[in-house]
């Protein structure tokens, strides 16, 4: 697997500059768009976005769409739909495991339905708002090109490197978990300054999953982190590792993935994920890590993320 990059672009449009940018990134990985509406036109077996404008063609149209597809290869075939809403700053975001959004009556500003779609970010064309005001703020993002095909889409306000919103689709670890799992990965779409520290990944608001696919009671819900305590210690992953003593490097540690006993219900491990995994040391947002080369990993409130080796720009 390689992951491919687009990185410290600075937000001089709206928002629609950010999704054009990670579905254009998504298709050079390998994933495509069959179908797509600009609001004007409705494009009933292709990629009808052609920018991140307004007009014919443009995302920033208000309820705009596209779905964007996985390879062929992918296992189960996971799909999106990414829709403007009637503000530049908000969006919709579904997501598909295997069905995919091939029913409903899609239009110019209708997008497709899946008998699996769930919802990612808003809860109809209007959209929520995800993204801070454009100019002020840089994204970034990574997409694996070979399986698992793992992505993320990262914005950080500028000056300070805060995160702003982040975007992702991660997979559990092979021989992680069960079998039986039909979609062993999770999904999140978020923003604020903390949406990627432990509190809020562990919490209700954060990635999301599903439980039991295709069985009995299947259902999809927030899919909680969880951290490596210590019963004397307290919490020492993430962040409180310290540096390697060998060798003084950072490490980072994978993330379990589990819903457990307590006030919530369908309890139960999910997995370990394969490209978000903790830090082990506290350090300032859009640090980056030298990891098997120069500059592989940038950190990212509590977690490490794949970079391309530049320097951030903040």
């Amino acid at each position: 697997m390689a992951f491919l990059y687009d990185m410290n672009n600075a937000s001089v449009l709206t928002s629609a500059e950010v999704i054009f940018a990670l579905k254009e990134l998504l298709k050079l990985a390998g994933w495509d768009v069959p179908n797509s509406g600009d609001s004007l036109s409705y494009f009933s077996a292709s990629d009808g976005i052609t920018g991140a404008g307004s007009g014919a063609g443009g995302l920033n149209n208000s309820t705009a769409w596209f779905r964007i597809r996985a390879p062929a290869s992918m296992t189960p075939r996971r799909e999106f739909v990414f829709q403007r809403g009637t503000t530049e700053r908000a969006w919709w975001i579904q997501v598909s495991a295997e069905d995919g959004f091939i029913t409903g009556a899609p239009s110019a500003t209708v997008a497709p339905t899946a008998g699996d779609d769930e919802n990612l970010h808003g809860t109809a064309a209007t959209g929520t708002t995800l993204f801070a005001a454009f100019s002020s703020y840089k994204y970034h993002m990574a997409a694996d090109n070979a399986a698992p095909f793992t992505w993320y889409c990262e914005s950080a306000l500028n000056g300070t490197g805060a995160l702003d919103a982040i975007l992702l689709f991660d997979t559990m670890v092979a021989g992680s978990f069960n079998a039986l799992d039909q979609d062993p990965a999770v999904y999140y779409v978020s923003n604020g300054s903390t949406a990627l520290d432990s509190t809020t990944l562990g919490g209700s608001a954060g990635p999301k999953g599903w439980y039991q696919k295709d069985l009995a009671g299947d259902v999809f819900v927030a899919m909680p982190t969880a951290v490596y305590t210590s019963s004397t210690l307290g919490q020492s992953i993430p962040e409180n590792t310290g540096t390697n003593p060998y060798d003084s490097d950072d490490n980072h540690f994978p993330i379990p993935y589990v819903r457990p006993s307590g006030a919530i219900s369908q309890i139960g491990w999910k997995g370990f994920g394969s490209m978000m995994r903790w830090a082990g040391v506290n350090r300032a947002n859009m640090d980056t890590l030298s990891d098997g080369g120069t500059r592989t990993k940038v950190i990212i409130g509590m977690v490490v993320l794949p970079w391309d080796g530049s320097v951030p720009s903040v």
